[in-house]
């Protein structure tokens, strides 16, 4: 197995799938020895196929991220998720629908029970959220856990983010001071999300992980993940290990068994030998012992990477016990474990070197800068906003660009199409980046893109964009008049030869745009002073795609007569069109 060369920009999870065909629940094991300690591997897998003779009562709790890297796909996700539960509720569950980003909100104070008003409630609220902002996932915590259960139904929180915030520590430590008999189950959205976040989440909450990616039909991992929560197979799970020296398998508390999702257990041992061990917890109505054949073998030399799985699992063990601060045994503890194992951790790191060829040989070595590849499917304006231009559509002229950019950027620089570059500068209220460029007066109509660079303080960069529009030309209208009793009515239709804005061609390329969407003012100057504003008629066929419309009503002082009317109309590149229109006032209209 080989990833292809479209797979290995390293902005995304390796992810590999497999499915189970046994009948019941069913264990392996894999050992390691080389030397005077023995590792291993004990995986319990559910059956392919679960039913369920009793549903328990759920509270069921929906916290929802509502940050600005959510936009796209990883809210689309989380909402498809989120009704899907909704809908699918057992008849005594209740449901709560809590977002956040900078704070916390929810769609009702209180639980609320399973009607079809409710439902639809809960529906209307989660197709409402939009991603926008930054996250504090501590306030989605604190909604969640900080109200009292219900005593006659087990509390589910579901958290549906994709992680991205730093102080994880922080979050794990208040699910760990309030989660108390809650089940807390986490699905992490996108092309790279949080994985160490999103999974300790769901340890800490004796709950379980899963990972939905940008490339992977939402649908599918949907009813999976619903399915799993309704098919518990084997819960309070304990092991007797009938006499072998084990130590300290982690996790220390085994996890309930999921419908497809297997339970690992790692280790290690001193001794070898050979025993039946026994799983037991509680499974239907009953409680369940499942009888396991194990040997921990004196040499074996396949698996060795059980050595460096059991000190990962350690050392995050460890480190979970100092969250609140730094006690020095754990960290010599972990520090022994990463270098006799050889693994980072936070006292131990490793330099990585990208390295990616130059055109030339024989170039010299030199500081490179290399770009910050954001997760597949995240997109920069997302998480900051879109770089904008005081005006989209524009004639050659001084437009001003606009960049959000991190806050720790310590440069801005804008790439134009006609071959200048120029520097942003930093507004110190605002704390955006901006500057103003002249477009040249020789540069064809059409749509140009601005490639932006945001350079880091470590000397990688990230990349953005901004579109403008080139447009020289006027729009032209035909406009006609008609005279009913003292109203004169206007009546202005485009013709060809403006400057085609929805395929952006020009006139000289054929383009014939009869619905001009950029025009933004229409209006009439009578000869005495004043205007009458045109309005757009929204009615459209084939013979009159676009027309304006508006109404005159004649002073008394007009006499019969010739007048001319000033017609005038502006897009949104300020091109103007603009020509006169004789109005005969007959002898009949002019007196009453």
């Amino acid at each position: 197995m080989s990833l292809g060369p479209e797979e290995r920009i390293p902005n995304k999870d390796f992810v590999l799938s497999y499915s189970t065909v046994g009948r019941e629940i069913e264990t392996s094991l894999l050992t390691h020895r080389t030397g005077d300690v023995g590792y291993f591997l004990l995986m319990v897998q559910p059956p392919a196929e679960v039913s369920s003779e009793e549903v328990v009562p759920k509270e069921m709790v929906f916290v929802l991220d509502c940050s600005g890297s959510m936009s796209g796909f990883p809210m689309t996700a989380s909402k498809a998720l989120m009704k899907k539960f909704i809908a699918g509720m057992n008849p005594h569950d209740t449901f709560r629908v809590i977002r956040f980003s900078e704070t916390a909100s929810a769609l009702s104070p209180r639980a609320l029970a399973n009607t079809v008003e409710n439902r639809r409630l809960g529906t209307t609220y989660v197709d409402s959220l939009r991603g926008s902002g930054g996250t504090q996932m501590i306030e989605g915590v604190k909604a969640a856990l900080d109200f009292p259960p219900d005593p006659d139904r087990q509390r589910m929180v579901f958290f549906l983010t994709d992680g991205y915030i730093g102080n994880e520590t922080q979050i794990l430590d208040a699910i760990r001071q309030r989660v108390g008999d809650t089940r807390l189950y986490s699905l992490g959205v996108g092309s790279s999300p949080n994985r160490y976040l999103i999974g300790e989440m769901a340890r800490e909450g004796r709950g379980f992980a899963q990972y939905l990616r940008n490339d992977e039909d939402p649908a599918p991992a949907v009813d999976r993940f619903f399915r799993r929560l309704n098919m518990p197979v084997l819960t309070s799970v304990e092991t007797d290990w009938n006499g072998l020296s084990v130590e300290s398998p982690l996790p220390a508390t085994v996890p309930d068994l999921f419908d497809r999702q297997p339970v690992f257990l790692v280790g290690r041992y001193r001794e070898p030998g050979t025993a039946t061990i026994y799983l037991r917890g509680r499974r239907g109505q009953g409680w369940e012992e499942i009888p396991v054949d194990v040997e921990l073998p004196a040499r074996e030399p396949e698996n060795g990477s059980l050595r460096q799985l059991w000190a990962r699992r350690t050392i995050a063990d460890l480190m979970r016990l100092q969250v609140r601060r730094e006690i020095p045994e754990i960290r010599e503890a972990v520090l022994g474990l990463a270098l006799e194992y050889h693994l980072m951790s936070k006292y131990t790191s490793f330099v990585a070197v990208e390295r990616r060829l130059r055109e030339g040989a024989d170039l010299p070595y030199e500081t490179v800068l290399i770009p910050s590849e954001l997760p597949d499917g995240m997109s920069y304006e997302g998480v900051f906003g879109p770089a904008e231009l005081s005006m989209e559509r524009i004639k050659p002229g001084d437009p001003v660009l606009t960049v959000r950019a991190p806050e720790e950027a310590t440069s801005v620089s804008a790439f134009f199409p006609f071959g200048l570059r120029k520097q942003l500068e930093k507004d110190p209220v605002s704390g955006v980046w901006v500057c103003r460029f002249l477009v040249p007066k020789d540069q064809e109509q059409g749509r140009y893109t601005i490639q932006i660079r945001i350079v880091l303080p470590h000397g990688d960069w990230i990349t953005t964009s901004a579109e403008y529009v080139v447009d020289e030309t006027a729009p032209r209208f035909a406009v006609r008049t008609e005279l009913v009793g003292r109203t004169l009515r206007f009546e202005a239709t485009p013709v060809g030869g403006v400057f085609d804005s929805l395929s952006f061609r020009s006139p000289s390329e054929g383009a014939l745009a009869f619905v001009i969407p950029d025009v933004i003012s229409v209006v009439v100057r009578p000869p005495q002073g004043g205007y009458v504003v045109l309005r757009r008629v929204l009615e459209i066929n084939d013979e009159m795609p676009a027309v304006w419309r508006g109404d005159y009503e004649l002073p008394e002082w007009y006499r019969p007569g010739r007048y001319s009317f000033r017609f005038l109309a502006v897009d949104a590149a300020r091109n103007t069109f603009s020509r006169s229109v004789a109005v005969e006032i007959p002898v009949q209209e002019a007196s009453r």
